[in-house]
């Protein structure tokens, strides 16, 4: 059995308590958002230590590995523990914030020219992994005999800068050169902005963040992330094309970037001018 919408410790306790006669093995889909955060960039291992200060639905998924070790070895069901980290599909854009329900949003901005709101500098480093390559990495790890009671992440081992993935995406959808529509603006100014989005983006995206899957491929030989992100964003921007209706935007969030461009333009333009 895999869970993939656990996100309270009862609901696994309940799991539990309903499955440990009936699933050969449970798997808990957790988060790789819940590792501590680190104060030098170095590859995330499994025994990085669990907190997450700073957003509640981290906090949460600890809570419910926490469940999961305390009652599935008791009630005698094999479990393994599979943290993912941002993943996405034909159905998903991996932006940096506020287009995780309407990803076309993005592309639309790219494609009619509006400013790209980019984090820092855009050089943070990132991982994304394609949904087919996560569900291999599952799928492995369901009969895996070395993986009972283990916690694996199961990402991609290839960080890319916030400008490259926004590059890619940009290309994907026929934009050579996003070049003038970025406009760098600092973490507290997108959660100022957003601050529904403070947890996701103090939480995890405002961190580089890049992984070792050495016990990964240990566990189930032959595994890699095959899916270039390249090849996937291609994929994704194929998927919508081929149904207008999925090509939803949020404009709430197009009003939030287009004010917080302008603020980061003006500004721009009145300390240059106040230089020369």
């Amino acid at each position: 059995m895999v869970q993939f919408i656990a996100y309270h410790p009862q609901h696994v306790r309940d799991d539990v308590e309903t499955f440990r006669r009936l699933a050969d093995r449970y798997l808990l889909i957790a988060t790789a958002a819940a590792y501590r955060k680190q104060d030098r960039l170095r590859p995330l291992t499994e025994d990085v230590p669990l907190e997450n200060p700073y957003w509640e639905y981290a906090r949460e998924k600890i809570a419910c590995e926490e469940a999961l070790r305390e009652t599935a070895s008791a009630a005698g069901l094999p479990y393994v523990i599979v943290r993912p980290a941002h993943t996405y599909g034909d159905s998903k854009i991996p932006g940096f914030t506020g287009v995780s329900r309407h990803p076309w949003t993005l592309v639309d901005r790219m494609r009619r020219g509006a400013d790209i709101i980019l984090p820092g500098d855009g050089t943070s480093l990132w991982t994304v992994t394609h949904a087919r390559d996560v569900a291999a990495g599952i799928r492995g790890l369901a009969w895996s005999p070395g993986a009972i009671g283990e916690a694996v992440h199961v990402t991609s081992s290839v960080p890319l800068t916030w400008r490259t993935i926004h590059d890619t995406i940009g290309r994907a959808a026929g934009i050579e050169d996003l070049s003038e529509q970025y406009v760098c603006v600092p973490s507290d100014a997108l959660i100022a902005a957003a601050p529904d989005q403070e947890g996701s983006i103090r939480g995890d995206k405002m961190w580089p963040a890049g992984y070792d899957t050495t016990k990964l491929r240990t566990l189930v030989p032959g595994w890699e992330a095959a899916i270039s992100f390249e090849d996937g964003i291609a994929s994704a921007i194929e998927w919508f094309e081929a149904d207008p209706s999925r090509q939803t935007i949020d404009e709430r969030t197009n009003r939030m970037f287009d004010a917080l461009a302008a603020r980061y333009r003006r500004a721009l333009s009145e300390t240059a001018a106040d230089a020369g």
